[in-house]
């Protein structure tokens, strides 16, 4: 229960082990398909995983010095891994039960495994050799050793953590006060604390010389099943039987975010305030917000909570709460209900490839904000919102052109107050019918001379020109005919904007081609999301950007006016750092807002946010991502030498090229982003 609301998952849960790496940047983290997961700590992103055991691994460790593994097995064997290279260096075997805990002692010679034999082993990690076994001991679920290797802690009868010597094997301490079993335990890297889970869902923070407990953790909603401290002693990761994996401050005990680890590598990371990165497929379907009985998937949320931004700064120490004062995951519940969304009157066996029907969307007593069209995966804008009475049906009357083959309709509307979205209605139609040779349209806008000089840029006019005279030179090949449209400097002002979309709205056709390049100044705001600024922006403070700057909104709109079936977007802005944001704030920021502008549009992006360095100085008279672009176009990137360069090529050669050669001038990487929406089509070639 976080923020009032239940937050569960919809898929088969397990009972995840935990441990850090020695630098903390890295959690092990044991699935339930016998393998085990390794997790970027700052991104909360799954990164390689280890497989081999034919059971259910039972617990993980990390060597001292991070280049190992061991893991424990209910197949009753411990096996060592290679960090690096995910690679099983050997097994050992010897218990006849399931070995419950492995732990490395402090100077990375010796493992100790505990089974439900009731043995303790200790391995030579080098060699592999048993050096002893301790037999009749009483631990069931885990024992540590201390930093100094002199003490060794474990549960014991169940609802006590006992601290005993190594060399003697006398018992020095119990800690009592659970009202559950104990389940894991370890000590603080600096040797001052111990950390212990419950089957009373609880973790508890003992200091280890005075037997004090200092604090309790509380928040799994099932049993905790292990613990771990990162190396500089500041957190605590908990796995618990929920399915989750919780981070925790060791000095305040707040919870920093929570990991939820799925099948097939899918996850998600969210915060308490309800911030969250993951995998696509988990942000639709693996957690559900339950409010009474009102049940929110977090896909309807995505657009204002998707922050892999925030969720980074949190593990970083920093402060987001001024992000969520303007908005959480308990505010957007309040918000009001969603409407219910349907479509009416769509034809089972078009006869024409142009249908017209009515998306149908019931107040619910929240209001009716933005209504979306969506078709196949791209957004057109319906309505900006209307006003109904609670159980009042507004008609939308659309019509659309369908493409070649299956074709997927679907519709959604936000609340009255613009905060959730509503689920997603959708159908399936099919039209097969005569399709002609495409023709490419390019759109291009560039802005050298702002109204305000000191946004002034060099390279973003001729590298406008040079797009277009690239893709000017592909007609007759994959193309009919390509049909080039500029606004330059002055002419790129949202009015001017809006009128060339009108315009190219009545020429476009479903089985074009549609590019769309824009370079300038583009900046990420507070919101998480991209503003694109016109000629006439003046600067005053950073919150004339949202007023002044092109929106996602305003693009979604522009772009629901383009039919055509196959779409590009490249973004090749630069970031003013001396304006917009910190440096230091860039990259996962720029992910963030790329992945909502993505997703909102429906439309494949490249994009590349430059400094004001690089943006001044440029790459052989061009921006370095469009020297890459124009690279790839004449043919560099045709990786399978076919005579065609496809999205995928010329994104992998994108992604490959940009970074190296911003390197190499000026020191440091510039990292493009891309979201494909799983298109891949031919671009260039053919010539």
């Amino acid at each position: 229960m976080e923020n009032g609301k239940e937050i569960w998952t919809s898929f088969h849960i397990h009972r995840p082990f935990v441990t850090f790496s020695p630098d903390s940047k890295s959690l092990l983290i044991e699935s339930d398909d016998n393998t085990i997961k390794l997790w970027e700590v700052e991104s909360g992103k799954e990164v390689k995983t280890f497989s081999g055991h034919t059971d259910n691994v039972a617990s993980v460790s990390f060597s001292p010095d991070g280049k190992y593994l061991a893991s424990g097995s209910d197949d009753k064997t411990v096996k060592l891994w290679e960090v690096e290279s995910g690679k099983e260096i050997r097994t050992f075997s010897g218990h006849t039960s399931y070995v419950k805990f492995v732990s490395f002692s402090p100077d990375g010679k010796y493992l100790a495994s505990g089974s439900d034999d009731e043995t303790i082993k200790l391995w030579d990690v080098e060699n592999g050799e048993e050096k002893s076994t301790f037999s009749n001991h009483t631990v069931e679920y885990s024992v540590s050793f201390s930093p100094d290797g002199k003490y060794i802690a474990s549960d014991s009868d169940y609802y006590t953590v006992k601290l005993w010597e190594v060399e003697s094997g006398k018992e020095i301490r119990t800690f009592s006060g659970y009202s559950g079993v104990v389940t894991s335990v370890s000590f603080s890297p600096d040797g001052k604390y111990l950390a212990s889970g419950s089957d009373d869902k609880t973790v508890k923070l003992w200091e280890v010389d005075s037997g004090k407990k200092i604090r309790t953790f509380s928040g799994h909603t099932y049993d905790v099943k292990s613990v771990s401290f990162s190396p500089d002693s500041k957190y605590i990761a908990s796995g618990s039987a929920d399915g989750t994996v919780k981070l925790w401050d060791v000095e305040t005990g707040e919870l920093i975010y929570t990991i939820i680890n799925g099948k097939d590598g899918e996850w998600l990371t969210y915060t308490p305030e309800g911030f969250f990165t993951g995998s696509e497929w988990a942000t639709k379907n693996l957690v559900h917000i339950v409010d009474g009985l009102e049940v929110i998937g977090i896909d309807q949320v995505y657009d204002k909570l998707y922050r892999p931004d925030l969720v980074a700064a949190k593990m970083r120490g920093e402060d987001i709460s001024m992000y969520a004062k303007e908005v959480n995951l308990a505010s957007l519940v309040r918000s009001g209900s969603v409407p219910v969304v349907t479509l009416a009157n769509l034809p089972e066996n078009p006869t024409s490839r142009d249908i017209t029907f009515d998306v149908c969307v019931k107040n619910t007593g929240g209001g009716i904000g933005k209504v979306n069209l969506v078709l196949n995966g791209k957004t057109i804008q319906l309505s900006e919102g209307v006003s109904s009475s609670t159980g009042q049906t507004v008609n939308f009357r659309h019509t659309i052109t369908l493409q070649n083959g299956e074709n997927t309709i679907e519709a959604f509307a936000y609340n009255g107050s613009g905060m959730v979205e509503s689920r997603r209605t959708s159908n399936a139609i099919k039209w097969e019918g005569a399709t002609s040779k495409p023709n490419l349209y390019v759109l291009t806008l560039a802005i050298n001379k702002y109204r305000d000089k000191s946004l002034w840029l060099n390279y973003c006019v001729p590298d406008a020109n040079a797009i277009a005279t690239s893709f000017k030179t592909q007609e007759a090949g994959l193309y009919e005919n390509v049909y080039v449209s500029s606004l330059q400097d002055g002419e790129v002002t949202k009015e001017g904007i809006r009128e060339e979309f009108e315009r190219l709205s009545n020429l476009v056709t479903a089985d074009d081609v549609f590019v769309f390049y824009i370079s300038g100044h583009g900046t990420t705001y507070d919101d998480g999301d991209y503003y694109y600024l016109p000629v006439n922006f003046r600067y005053t403070s950073k919150e004339e950007i949202p007023i002044q700057g092109i929106s996602k909104n305003d693009l979604i709109e522009n772009l629901s006016l383009i039919k055509a079936g196959k779409t590009l977007l490249m973004l090749d802005t630069c970031n003013s750092g001396a304006f917009f944001a910190d440096s230091g704030q860039r990259g996962l920021s720029e992910k963030t807002a790329i992945d909502r502008l993505t997703r909102a549009t429906g439309h494949a992006t490249l994009a590349a946010s430059s400094d004001s360095q690089s943006a001044m100085e440029g790459y052989e008279g061009h921006g370095v991502f469009t020297y890459v672009l124009l690279e790839g176009l004449k043919g560099e990137a045709d990786s399978n030498d076919d005579g065609f360069v496809t999205l995928l090529e010329l994104a992998s050669y994108v992604e490959n090229e940009v970074p190296e050669r911003s390197y190499e001038k000026w020191g440091y990487e510039q990292v493009p982003q891309k979201d494909l929406r799983r298109q891949d089509f031919p671009i260039a070639g053919g010539l």
